[in-house]
């Protein structure tokens, strides 16, 4: 059909295209021509604005411009790689002028995100007290989603602030399930107890002893003999400064990653052929880099259960981050073992899903789940865990009981037809 005919053009009229959004209109303020920079958005609008305020407002702004070996030319517009209203309103709160009206709780918290990455922190004070403000009426379903940003961004105050606002919302119902993504089981658990006993503290609810002192794990100090090889051909440097001289055979195969860190040492040495041991720096501290080379080399392992399992965690994380899979399987074997999932199922549970470690989260649901989670005594259990995944181990739990209902009642009833034949 011809575009241009009267069946083209009047559709066309009845269903008109978005109009174009309107260019940002910079405030007099920034386009002031006196001004000794300029600033340019990621939308290419510029601001013309003092160095000055940007220096004393944002830290970054101030180890970028007031460096002694800046090269910024002062007529060359300086990237802020932020959109143009955002920039507009985070110098409106660095300049000392009036402070614009913010248009919803969802821009703050843009603008929040924008200033924590620039810390510009008198924008991010400014912004905090906006969202606690009880100037401004808020829905529950606000407060709530107020309450899951304060958690992602660890304003302890916000939190406090508006918590008892965000538990009058079931916290477990579909309303707010999105918001959970933000917190953790802790942070959901909070208003779940809050909610149920307005009155009581929040730790009144756990049983936990207070924990010991961190004891260093043996051999952290006294290097087996193992690591101290006359022969070895790289030397490790744990973050607390203990040496293992070490074969590089053994790193390159066990990752990919230790594998990439020994050949950039190789190419960065000025003398490859000079005498010195090459030393690797890897920021773990001693213990948990010395068993992660208990797994790569080819000795004894324990596998009788023996490790702490605050240490077998903090290795096994360890593992996983550096991508030492010999290692990731081994102690992914210990962190199941029967007795552990026993003892320690909904931390181990927490901690499984936390890291990616799917089956192993699921065999510790699987025991987690028998008992509610959200009446669970120790809080330590609980934190390794995501909001969300303390809502679906309440979930199973739920949907296992219904399950088993109707065979309870059916029991129930049988007991009571044999005590009236008894009876009888």
């Amino acid at each position: 059909m011809d575009p241009a005919s009267p069946e083209v053009v009047a559709v066309q009229d009845a269903f008109p295209s978005n109009p174009p959004p309107e260019p940002f209109v910079v405030p007099a303020i920034f386009q002031n021509p006196d001004a000794d920079i300029v600033v340019k958005s990621s939308d290419n609008v510029e601001f013309r604005v003092w160095k000055c305020i940007l220096i004393e407002g944002s830290v970054v702004f101030k180890d970028m411009l007031s460096s002694a070996n800046s090269s910024q030319d002062a007529a060359d517009p300086v990237p802020w790689p932020e959109p143009a209203k955002v920039i507009d309103r985070l110098l409106m709160l660095m300049y000392p002028v009036v402070k614009p009206a913010l248009d919803s709780i969802e821009e703050i918290f843009t603008l929040i995100h924008a200033a924590d990455k620039w810390q510009i922190d008198v924008a991010i004070a400014y912004l905090k007290e906006n969202l606690m403000s009880r100037r401004v009426t808020r829905t529950d379903t606000q407060y709530f989603q107020i309450y899951a940003f304060a958690c992602s961004m660890n304003f302890l105050d916000v939190q406090e602030d508006v918590v008892k606002m965000a538990s009058n919302l079931d916290p477990l119902g579909p309303d707010v399930r999105r918001y959970l993504a933000d917190m953790t089981a802790l942070d959901l658990l909070r208003l779940v107890k809050l909610r149920t006993y307005p009155l009581a503290t929040f730790d009144s609810h756990f049983s936990d002893v207070p924990q010991p002192a961190a004891q260093v794990a043996p051999g952290a100090t006294a290097v087996p003999e193992v690591f101290q090889d006359p022969d070895a051909d790289i030397a490790i440097l744990s973050s607390d400064g203990i040496e293992y001289r070490v074969f590089k055979l053994y790193l390159c195969h066990s990752s990919e990653k230790l594998r990439d860190m020994v050949h950039r040492l190789g190419s960065e040495r000025s003398n490859p052929a000079e005498s010195t041991l090459p030393k690797l720096s890897i920021p773990l501290p001693a213990a948990t880099l010395e068993t992660l080379l208990c797994y790569i080399y080819p000795m004894p392992k324990r596998t009788n259960g023996t490790m702490p399992l605050e240490h077998l965690m903090v290795c096994l994380r360890a593992a996983i981050t550096w991508d030492i899979r010999v290692a990731v399987e081994a102690l992914s074997q210990e962190l199941t073992m029967p007795w552990r999932l026993r003892s320690h199922p909904l931390r181990i549970y927490g901690f499984a899903a936390s890291t990616g470690l799917a089956e192993e989260a699921a065999k510790a649901k699987g025991r987690a789940m028998l008992l509610d989670p959200l009446s669970h005594p120790l809080k330590v259990d609980f934190m390794e865990m995501t909001a969300r995944d303390l809502a679906v181990l309440h979930e199973s739990h739920a949907l296992r009981n219904n399950a088993f209902e109707p065979s309870h009642q059916l029991i129930r009833q049988v007991k009571t037809v044999l005590e009236e034949h008894i009876t009888l």
